[in-house]
C-alpha cells in the first residue's frame, strides 16, 4: 500500500487576503516583502473592519504590513454601533409588536444616555435571553 503525499511548491504564488477586524484603518497600507520594496496594496472596508490584499506572494515569503498612519493619527479601534447590531435581530425577534416597540423606543431615546436607555429597557417584560442580549450590545462599547 502507498501513502499519498502532496509536495508544497515554496516558490508557489498564493493570493492573500488579511483581514483587520474593528479597525479603522487610514486609506493607505504599504506591504512588502523580504525580497521587495513596497507592493501595490489594495485595502477594503467591509462592514467590520478592513482587508488588506497585498497581491500574489511566494508561500515561503515573509510579509509585512503597515499603515501609512502619522504618529499623530495611528489606527483606531472602531466604536460598534448598538443600534446596528440590535435592529435586525429586534426585527426578526418572535415577540409582541408592542414589545418591539418598547425596546425601539428605549434604544432611540437619544435625550438619555445608555445607562438610562439600559434601564428602561429593564423595565420591559420580555425574554430574559433578549434581555441580556441587549444588554451586552448597548455596554460592549457605549461606556454606560
Amino acid at each position: 500500500m502507498q501513502a499519498a503525499t502532496e509536495v508544497v511548491n515554496k516558490n508557489a504564488n498564493r493570493s492573500w487576503t488579511i483581514r483587520f477586524l474593528a479597525i479603522e484603518t487610514p486609506k493607505t497600507v504599504h506591504s512588502w516583502t523580504d525580497s521587495s520594496s513596497s507592493r501595490d496594496t489594495n485595502i477594503s472596508k467591509v462592514h467590520n473592519g478592513q482587508t488588506v490584499t497585498p497581491g500574489k506572494i511566494p508561500l515561503s515569503t515573509k510579509v509585512t504590513v503597515q499603515s501609512a498612519s502619522s504618529a499623530a493619527s495611528p489606527p483606531q479601534l472602531r466604536k460598534n454601533n448598538p443600534i446596528e447590531m440590535i435592529e435586525p435581530v429586534l426585527q426578526d425577534a418572535q415577540i409582541s409588536y408592542d414589545v418591539k416597540d418598547k425596546v425601539w423606543d428605549a434604544l432611540m431615546d437619544e435625550s438619555s444616555g445608555w445607562s438610562a436607555r439600559l434601564s428602561q429597557l429593564q423595565t420591559v417584560d420580555m425574554d430574559e435571553g433578549l434581555r441580556l442580549f441587549l444588554t451586552e450590545h448597548i455596554l460592549a462599547d457605549s461606556g454606560a
